[in-house]
């Protein structure tokens, strides 16, 4: 019977070392990882802005998260238009959405349009509460962080945490980890068979890299794998009143600037039988923004429920789908030009 007890207290002490030092691994692993892709996605703005067109006159600057970078073709909506067409979204949203905001808030002037499509209208992403806006080689950027300062008579003192509701174990933490650190070099220069418009940028992601064409357009999204539906989430409009306040911020100083912002929910994948609860959805959504800044494609193509036309995820859509995807795009763009369809 001791012996019994003894073993249980064993083990409750095991527990009650275990946890925290896994908590802070496993934070410290977050912010590893973090600064790593935020690095990432730093280092290769900076390297397709030289790209941008540097010219005079308007352009179409398409913000966003990977939703973005694998929906549109720049050079289809570009040739339908007439103006100059760069894709600034950025994986992950950025990591934190503010940094979406902020790249393309950087680079807009006066006369562009900027178009966001952004998964964080449909999700709940804001800006993380505690993150650290960091110099880095392509500018300054928010990063994210996992933990909790304290402020003591030496000085602050910072202790990264993993979350309570972090659905990574330790485990999969020290592989995401290594899988990031394990890339190099971190963006890879591709050649091209023309001249150097054509070349590509391979980005590392913490599961498979992505290749970014000139215009920043995700061009090796390009085989159906098994992506599973984006699922409801009836708190929907809850969650997410962080990233529209955000949306809105942006909206306003955009237009103080001179620069015109339509903004357009992504293109998803959905199951079929919540299709009545996302449309109500959807149309609540809209009705926190300006309807004249908001883009209206066919919603049954919007809200999607065929996998076939997603490659890894519920809001990557294939390459061969980004074409027919610009059109409602395009139309709007058109609509604020005043301008008829080339």
């Amino acid at each position: 019977m001791r012996a019994s007890k003894a073993s249980k207290l064993a083990l409750w002490l095991l527990i009650a070392i275990a946890v925290p030092i896994s908590c802070l691994m496993k934070g410290w692993l977050n912010e590893a990882d973090d600064r790593s892709a935020v690095s990432a996605l730093a280092d290769s703005r900076a390297k397709l802005d030289l790209r941008m067109n540097s010219g005079d006159g308007p352009r179409i600057l398409i913000g966003g998260g990977s939703n973005a970078l694998s929906s549109f073709d720049s050079a289809y909506i570009s040739k339908q238009i007439g103006l100059p067409v760069y894709n600034l979204g950025l994986l992950s949203e950025g990591l934190d959405v503010r940094n979406m905001f902020a790249v393309v808030e950087a680079r807009a002037r006066p006369g562009d349009i900027v178009v966001i499509s952004a998964l964080s209208f449909l999700t709940h992403r804001d800006g993380t509460p505690n993150a650290s806006l960091t110099k880095l080689a392509g500018g300054d950027w928010y990063l994210p962080m996992h933990g909790v300062d304290l402020s003591l008579p030496q000085g602050s003192f910072h202790i990264p945490l993993m979350s309570l509701f972090d659905e990574l174990t330790l485990l999969n933490g020290l592989k995401t980890y290594a899988q990031w650190h394990s890339s190099a070099p971190v963006i890879e220069s591709l050649e091209g068979t023309g001249n150097a418009e054509d070349h590509a940028l391979r980005l590392p992601g913490n599961h498979h890299s992505v290749v970014i064409n000139h215009q920043g357009d995700w061009i090796d999204c390009t085989q159906t794998s098994n992506a599973k539906p984006l699922e409801f989430d009836p708190k929907l409009l809850e969650r997410s009143q962080g990233f529209t306040e955000l949306a809105d911020d942006f909206e306003r100083r955009m237009n103080r600037r001179g620069v015109k912002v339509l903004f357009t929910l992504p293109t998803v994948l959905i199951h079929e039988k919540d299709r009545s609860r996302w449309e109500a959805q959807v149309v609540a959504v809209m009705k926190q923004f300006d309807s004249a800044s908001f883009i209206h494609p066919n919603r049954n193509w919007q809200l999607n429920s065929d996998a076939t036309q997603f490659c890894d995820t519920n809001a990557h859509m294939l390459r061969a789908n980004a074409t027919l995807n610009s059109e409602p795009l395009i139309h709007a763009v058109q609509l604020l030009l005043g301008v008829a369809s080339r």
